[in-house]
């Protein structure tokens, strides 16, 4: 995700603490709350767009084929103690936790995360996200890379630490949070400029 730390002053009073300078942003600025600090998510460039379409639709897909789950894009805040994160996309098993999924938000940590890389989020994605998923009991967490086309799965252990998880025979790393969910490099990378291919990735999981 892209973003940017502020020094601007906030809209709010500056008596105000985070947590309520936060809850005073406009509803339609897109912005994190991590450590005590504001930071502005910059705007996506279409390659991130691409990206964060193509898993979402697939999350999707491949929910209302196992007929359980709800996912989200990053217009979704995910709320875990005092920070306050808006991944790119996620996912909520309806089995066990969708009690976590208020009207505004998720309260509480989301089952699946992902994050597309970008130049200034890199460090974040790769740090304290990192560090606060695993801690806060997200049990899985997905960095796609554009820069080198790659995809990390980390699984999350007892300890509370993640770990990677290697790609299957397929080449495919699959999921092991969302029953059947699997991603390829070349399904959202397929070369010469070209989008992801959102058909490969579907017929793939069996639909359409």
């Amino acid at each position: 995700m892209a973003t940017v730390a502020t020094t601007r002053p906030p809209p709010a009073a500056t008596t105000l603490s985070p947590w309520e300078r936060f809850d005073a942003l406009p509803d339609d600025t897109k912005a994190e709350l991590i450590d005590g600090e504001l930071v502005y998510v910059m705007p996506a460039s279409s390659a991130h767009n691409r990206v964060v379409g193509m898993v979402y639709a697939l999350m999707l897909a491949v929910a209302a084929k196992q007929g359980s789950g709800e996912a989200f894009t990053d217009q979704f805040e995910m709320r875990l103690g005092a920070q306050r994160f808006v991944p790119d996309a996620s996912f909520v098993r309806s089995t066990e936790h969708l009690d976590r999924v208020l009207p505004t938000r998720i309260e509480g940590p989301a089952d699946l995360v992902v994050e597309v890389l970008s130049p200034d989020s890199v460090a974040r994605d790769r740090g304290v996200k990192l560090r606060d998923y695993a801690a806060a009991g997200v049990q899985e967490y997905w960095l796609l890379d554009p820069e080198t086309e790659r995809i990390e799965v980390y699984a999350r252990q007892p300890d509370g630490t993640f770990v990677p998880l290697a790609p299957d025979r397929t080449s495919a790393l699959a999921s092991q949070v969302v029953p059947g969910l699997r991603l390829r490099p070349e399904w959202l990378w397929p070369g010469a400029g070209r989008p992801p291919d959102v058909l490969a990735a579907l017929r793939a999981h069996g639909i359409g």
